[in-house]
């Protein structure tokens, strides 16, 4: 189990949370940095911060 701002999730719900992170991340780094727009950087606010629950 994990912890999100939106509460509990699931180990399949958050490995679909950091597929997602991951791919976020991905097309914020592969813009270059000269073309990055204001867009781009409040994209990354989408990410997911997942804590693990100890059992």
């Amino acid at each position: 189990m994990y912890q999100t701002t939106h509460g509990p999730v699931t180990d399949a719900q958050a490995a679909e949370i950091d597929e997602l992170n991951h791919k976020i991340w991905k097309n914020f780094w592969d813009i270059p940095r000269e073309k990055r727009t204001q867009a781009d950087w409040e994209k990354l606010l989408d990410i997911q911060f997942l804590i693990k629950k100890q059992p």
